[in-house]
């Protein structure tokens, strides 16, 4: 009899832990950003400002193009093969009347940036026969879309020029937290802005990278985290597919994580959607030592937007169990299936094994009782 009571009681608490023992499981994160790389080049673009190697140049159609904001007298040509030097340099080049750029006067006859400004170099066979390759250069100013914003007071001027490529064009900027940006069209004058294609509605959701951006006043788009970015702008002005994309190009930093927390869809209210958390998770602990230092003095933030993903991610593992800082869990999370909410979960497990005791006793007591009188 007594050994029967052992048994029943030796089970009553291990009923009692596997109910107070919680599992937790995360998903996958989502992919990296793909970006499009340009074609094998067997034409390149050398000079002043790259230290005369070979610079890409980039299939567009039948042509191969390179677009750069110019300053004056840099110097340059463009090469054919690796070899070819003189194939495309100022004997080589057509439609240049007026455009600002000259010949450096050298035995080379490289051009010469007469004018500083954006400019569109494109080499292709059949514009021009000079060289043994018979390729032709033509040197025009520059139109096409340009990366604006708040960083250049929105001119055109200090706009980032993109290069084109297929149906896209892409370009890289440097860009602050809080700063602002569309990809209007140049049409080497002024700027041509389109509601719905140059600015924040056009963003695909790709990966991670889109999360670090909010919609602004007019549609501008918003950097929620300070880095390099490269924005690819899909397709061309008179195409009526547009697509912005974005790729980051630096580590990634607290102010990232902090964007992707304030981005993430935590439905339920009570952060009990444990289908993203690991994602979060896994991109903190991936941080630099200083960065996550960074993001746990976000509690005391005055930026709303840095104070609120800390509090947010905090509540988050708090109400599944996690370790904030470090990898493992913490308390159980068995409680949903049953309805419960989590954030009680301690109190719960207490009252739970409780009354298992109790019962065990009890019917323990009971037991022992009618086998004595029996």
């Amino acid at each position: 009899m007594k050994k029967n009571f052992k048994k029943l009681l030796t089970a009553s608490f291990a009923f009692a832990l596997a109910i107070g023992t919680g599992v937790l499981l995360g998903s996958k994160s989502n992919g990296e950003v793909k970006v499009a790389e340009a074609a094998s080049d067997p034409v390149d673009v050398r000079g002043s400002f790259n230290g005369w190697t070979a610079g890409k140049m980039y299939l567009s159609g039948d042509s191969y193009t390179f677009v750069r904001d110019f300053a004056q007298n840099e110097t340059f040509k463009v090469v054919v093969n690796g070899t070819d030097w003189v194939a495309a340099n100022w004997n080589g080049v057509t439609n240049n009347t007026n455009n600002g750029i000259v010949d450096d006067n050298t035995n080379d006859h490289n051009f010469k940036v007469n004018t500083a400004g954006k400019y569109l170099i494109k080499a292709a066979k059949g514009i021009g026969t000079y060289g043994e390759k018979g390729y032709g250069v033509t040197i025009d100013k520059y139109k096409g879309r340009l990366i604006v914003g708040s960083f250049g007071d929105w001119t055109a001027s200090t706009g980032i020029v993109m290069q084109h490529e297929g149906n896209q064009w892409f370009g890289t900027v440097k860009l602050d937290y809080g700063a602002t940006l569309k990809i209007p069209y140049f049409n080497g004058s002024s700027l041509e802005y389109q509601t719905g294609i140059d600015d924040y509605s056009a963003i695909t959701p790709n990966a991670q990278a889109y999360k670090y951006f909010g919609n602004g006043d007019g549609g501008n788009i918003v950097c929620y985290a300070s880095g390099s970015y490269t924005f690819y702008f899909t397709d061309d002005k008179y195409d009526s597919n547009y697509k912005i994309s974005i790729a980051y190009n630096d580590k990634l930093t607290a102010e990232h994580l902090a964007a992707q927390l304030m981005g993430a869809d935590i439905s339920k209210g009570t952060c009990e959607d444990a289908d993203k958390f690991p994602a979060m998770k896994a991109m903190y602990l991936g941080l630099e030592a200083g960065e996550q230092a960074k993001f746990q003095g976000f509690e005391t933030s005055e930026i709303d937007q840095f104070k609120n993903a800390y509090d947010r991610y905090v509540a988050w593992a708090r109400a599944l169990g996690e370790k904030p800082w470090e990898a493992g869990k913490v308390g159980v999370n068995a409680f949903s299936v049953l309805g419960i909410n989590s954030s009680n979960s301690s109190t719960v497990i207490i009252v739970i094994v409780a009354a298992l005791l109790t019962a065990t006793v009890c019917a323990g007591y009971f037991f022992y009782r009618k086998k004595k009188h029996a």
